[in-house]
């Protein structure tokens, strides 16, 4: 569930920059993340890549940023506190999970207005809130050049991108904790009539 005091949503102009949260761990993913970036920046040059998270795999990820000559357009955050205050105009929030629950970081991105891509991936988390080419993008796990093409696609139809930035904002009302709450308390009222 989202708590509440969240960060406003931003409606100015965003920035040129896509925003990865999470520990650079295998089940991120962020390998694919740079690969796909190192394809889109052939068109958009001008991006930089955000990675805020730590982790085991940090050294062999930039050691891969540097093999596929993205150095240059990633700043890597490391762990930072009150990341939403730091994203908030980021031009796209990006999960290239291959495995992943309900992500409080990828909810907190919607919930803020960021247009989402997000692998689609087991447990099925992402595609529990995103709606593709509604709320966010989605795209098959472990797919370099979809994850390319959906950043692509945002970057290059701006409507498209503050539609779906508009669009996510909603799971400020369908993922809050009294909706949370009201929902497990109907069900456990329901199991005890059972």
């Amino acid at each position: 569930p989202l708590k509440e005091g969240l960060t406003e949503v931003f409606n100015g102009e965003r920035e040129k920059t896509i925003v990865a949260v999470g520990r650079l761990e295998t089940q991120k993913n962020y390998g694919l993340l740079l690969e796909a970036f190192a394809a889109f920046i052939q068109k958009h040059p001008e991006y930089m890549l955000h990675i805020y998270g730590k982790g085991s795999l940090e050294k062999e990820l930039k050691e891969k940023a540097k093999a596929v000559g993205v150095s240059s357009n990633i700043v890597w955050e490391g762990f930072q506190t009150d990341v939403l205050s730091k994203i908030g105009r980021a031009g796209m929030y990006v999960i290239s999970s291959d495995y992943e629950g309900i992500s409080n970081a990828m909810l907190e991105a919607m919930a803020i207005g960021l247009p989402v891509v997000a692998t689609d991936c087991p447990i099925g988390g992402a595609s529990m809130c995103i709606q593709d080419g509604v709320n966010g993008l989605l795209v098959p796990c472990r797919d370099k050049n979809a994850l390319a093409g959906a950043l692509l696609k945002l970057a290059d139809d701006r409507e498209l991108a503050q539609k779906i930035g508009r669009e996510a904002t909603k799971v400020r009302e369908s993922f809050a904790e009294e909706t949370i709450s009201n929902l497990w308390i109907d069900q456990a009222e329901k199991a005890l009539k059972n």
